[in-house]
């Protein structure tokens, strides 16, 4: 399945001046269209052991909705929080990603913590 086909209004974000001043999943969106996001080892091991594909991900974040927002214990995201966000899979299937806003050399990245399918318990 191409990203055309569970995004289609992906030209609404291609301005990152714009989505910066918005904000938020707006801003999220925007990086991740643009290919500006990084994994967490944890992620990445799960795509290794094959419980689901980077498109996944993408997929969630790109068509998803910000069900909570929730601080960083960690204090090093910008906005000093995480964002969980649910929608789905390229398959249609629920999932969710955890992730948060950070600072780079080059401007901002979104870093996804954590990602799986929706039935798990991530609360």
């Amino acid at each position: 399945m191409s990203p055309q086909d569970w995004w289609p209004e992906r030209e609404i974000l291609d301005n990152l001046d714009e989505a910066e001043r918005a904000g938020g999943l707006r801003l999220i969106r925007c990086l991740v269209s643009r290919g500006l996001y990084r994994l967490s080892r944890k992620v990445e091991v799960r795509i290794e052991d094959g419980y689901f594909e980077i498109e996944d991900i993408e997929c969630c974040i790109l068509t998803g909705t910000v069900a909570k927002t929730e601080a960083d214990e960690m204090h090093n995201s910008i906005g000093d929080k995480k964002y969980v966000i649910e929608g789905s899979d390229t398959h249609g299937n629920p999932f969710y990603a955890v992730g948060k806003l950070v600072a780079s050399d080059n401007g901002k990245l979104y870093l996804v913590i954590t990602a799986r399918e929706s039935e798990a318990n991530y609360v």
